[in-house]
């Protein structure tokens, strides 16, 4: 069997299980209630073409499923194509975002989401690769190869083998409840990976790529410990939404973290939607370089992270989801707002120059800011191997101008490290590069 057979074979499987959760999910709402209730407002006329197509499959789901399991794969792919033809790729990225951040378990908009994801599958069925984000003139796709891959191609041989008559029905019932029940916590995760990339196609391009994880962590294997509370949530959204004073270095700003439980190091970036929204980006490394990423929206507080879909009732916003809120918004907030210097504030997160420092207290939470630096990601250490003191800059001399010469305080400075300066020479004090060198004043 060729490859290409093969990934038909497998986008075929997949499409037919989906058409299956989706007719258990419609059966609740009469076809009436579908027309009446799954309109949903915009003024994009492109939009409203697209809903209008998702519409007409869902109906078709509820008045007459056989057909719509003969064409819902078919469907998709023209549907993928008329998008890609007309170049519609930005709108249709931008209403997977507003869909899905309104999505509701057991509703219309849920079953929607559902449709919209099975296109976002079909635009690369015939590779292994999703698609992650689109480069600013929305003109191309980009692409990153699946990251939990073919964990599920167990599934898929079991079912073509009973297809096939190769093993009997109660075999196969026996197997494919095994490889369920041992692949539960790998299926769960890679739920709330697709998840999360389906909510971030519409804000990462060429220059926030950055954000996207190069090894990811396990949302549902690996749920955040809890940090601290120094403020509520609410506090940093307001502060965030009425008093901002700064924005961020445009290449992005890692923060790097000592004793805070499992985390290294975060990296912040902001950006202009399509529409001219500023939005933060993050990405959350732990010890073991694993990521995850996400998102917030200062003017209308709305935040991102998989975890947010790790509980059991995806509605709430769990307990995991919270903790994550917090401290990435509070990290935000002491890099745009300047956050109250209390003395719960200085002993909970305090910037310092050197996080290897021994003298640090093992019981409180350190960090580091600087711009973000590809070569220096998740590494923490120097080219050498050292440790990375991204912040020290030592003392030094440095030559002048021709016909210059060194100030008195200059000299006096260089006198106190040892140093006689010669004609034509200044000192340059020591200086450390915090967080006052990686935003500017709005």
């Amino acid at each position: 069997m060729s490859n290409i057979t093969f990934r038909r074979q497998k986008h075929e499987m997949i499409v037919e299980m989906g058409a299956e959760a989706q007719k258990l999910k419609i059966e609740r709402f009469q076809a009436e209630e579908i027309i009446l209730n799954s309109y949903i407002h915009t003024d994009n006329d492109t939009a409203k073409d697209l809903l209008h197509r998702y519409e007409k499959l869902i109906l078709l789901c509820r008045i007459n499923y056989n057909a719509y399991k003969k064409h819902r794969r078919s469907a998709h792919l023209e549907l993928v194509k008329y998008i890609e033809e007309n170049n519609y790729r930005r709108q249709w990225v931008e209403l997977c975002h507003v869909i899905n951040n309104n999505i509701k378990r057991d509703s219309l908009i849920d079953i929607l989401v559902s449709e919209m994801m099975e296109t976002w599958m079909s635009f690369t069925w015939d590779r292994d690769t999703f698609i992650v984000g689109l480069t600013k003139d929305n003109t191309e796709w980009i692409e990153r190869p699946q990251y939990y891959g073919d964990y599920d191609n167990e599934f898929y041989q079991t079912t073509i083998d009973f297809n096939n008559g190769k093993i009997k029905a109660e075999k196969y019932v026996e197997r494919t409840r095994e490889l369920y029940l041992n692949n539960w916590d790998t299926q769960r995760n890679e739920q709330s990976y697709t998840v999360t990339l389906i909510h971030m196609i519409a804000l990462l391009n060429q220059r926030t790529m950055n954000i996207y994880p190069k090894e990811w962590v396990g949302h549902f294997t690996n749920t955040p410990e809890k940090l601290r509370l120094y403020k509520d949530t609410s506090v940093y959204k307001d502060l965030l939404a009425t008093e901002r004073k700064y924005i961020i270095d445009r290449k992005g700003v890692t923060v790097r973290l000592k004793n805070a439980g499992k985390y290294r190091e975060v990296l912040f970036m902001e950006d202009l939607t399509y529409d001219g929204r500023l939005v933060m980006l993050y990405k959350m490394t732990d010890l073991y370089g694993d990521s995850t990423m996400g998102y917030f929206f200062p003017n209308t507080g709305e935040f991102f992270c998989g975890y947010k879909y790790a509980g059991a009732d995806f509605l709430a916003e769990d307990h995991a989801h919270n903790i994550f809120e917090n401290f990435i918004l509070e990290l935000y907030c002491d890099l745009t707002c300047d956050l109250p210097k209390d003395r719960k504030r200085i002993y909970a997160i305090k910037e310092v120059e050197d996080l290897y420092d021994p003298a640090l207290n093992d019981t409180n939470i350190y960090v580091q800011y600087e711009v973000y630096s590809p070569s220096r990601e998740s590494e923490g250490k120097s080219r050498k191997g050292g440790k990375q003191r991204s912040h020290q800059r030592i003392y030094t001399t440095r030559k002048l101008p021709e016909g210059r010469k060194a100030s008195e305080d200059a000299i006096e400075r260089a006198k106190e490290y040892g140093i006689d300066l010669q004609d034509g020479e200044t000192f340059v004090r020591p200086y450390w590069v915090g967080i006052n060198q990686v935003r500017k004043e709005i």
